[in-house]
């Protein structure tokens, strides 16, 4: 749907909403009742007036942004938020977020990293709220002692996005050879509550790392738990919905090896050691 149509049928239905429920007394009840209703309320019209104007005025400063993100025009439209960002230093969430998907679609590592450095000097408390879309350009260039450092700052974070962060520090520290670091870690991840495909990536890694006994039985009762769930083809229809998130585009080998294991008659793949995974 075009932005301008989404305007304009915004501003119809809620300027149709709110003439339906302030007109509603004269069609419930007599004139004279539907005076004194308004005489009561008079500041509502006032009260509307201020909210759909405060919401217009969003879309009119916005008005080129969304032009440029509805037309894909991704040079301009980065060209756009750099100016906002960097020369007027209007560091909103909405502007990084839009800004990093954009550098994305055309793999601008480094203008992502820049960008991360940019936030951290001036709105630093932001950093968090953004550390896994920062951190895909250390998942890419696969550095694993870089990459380490950057997510090791956030595996205290809480929610689905901290449980990413332990999961991405923990795979670090396998590819720099660390497994037994690695283990504690994972160990945690697959006790918190997260969404499927980590779920499966946390207990793949900690079963790569021949983790000790207790931990060794965490992994086999939560892949019980997902093969007694989904069957392969409602994995599969699982990890195709979940690649809204970059993470998993970018693990998505690592997913297909994970869901081979997942599905094995025994679990014990032979071929899930260290080596692999590097």
């Amino acid at each position: 749907m075009k932005f301008k149509l989404i305007f304009i049928l915004f501003n119809i239905v809620i300027i149709v909403s709110f003439l339906a429920i302030y007109l509603m007394p004269l069609i419930m009840v007599d004139w004279g009742h539907a005076k004194l209703f308004w005489g009561r309320n008079w500041g509502l019209p006032l009260l509307f007036l201020a909210v759909i104007g405060l919401l217009d005025a969003y879309f009119v400063v916005n008005w080129k942004m969304f032009t440029l993100l509805e037309r894909e025009d991704w040079p301009a439209l980065i060209d756009h938020l750099e100016r906002r960002v960097y020369e007027k230093k209007m560091i909103v969430s909405q502007h990084v977020r839009i800004l990093v998907n954009a550098y994305l679609v055309r793999s601008d590592l480094k203008s992502i990293r820049k960008l991360e450095n940019f936030v951290r000097e001036h709105r630093p408390s932001m950093l968090s709220r953004f550390g896994l879309a920062f951190g895909v350009p250390y998942l890419l260039e696969n550095d694993a002692e870089r990459m380490e450092g950057y997510f090791c700052r956030f595996i205290d974070m809480k929610g689905n996005d901290g449980a990413w962060m332990r999961f991405n520090y923990a795979f670090a520290l396998i590819l720099r050879g660390d497994g037994k670091g690695a283990e504690a870690v994972l160990a945690g991840v697959c006790n918190e509550k997260t969404e499927p495909v980590l779920t499966l990536l946390s207990i793949y890694l900690l079963h790569s790392v021949r983790p000790v006994a207790d931990h060794a039985a965490i992994v086999e009762e939560k892949r019980m738990d997902l093969k007694k769930k989904f069957t392969r083809e409602r994995w599969l229809r699982e990890v195709e919905r979940s690649k809204n998130s970059v993470h998993v585009v970018i693990l998505q080998r690592l997913i297909e090896e994970a869901t081979d294991w997942l599905h094995a008659e025994n679990g014990s793949d032979d071929r899930t050691d260290e080596k692999r995974i590097h």
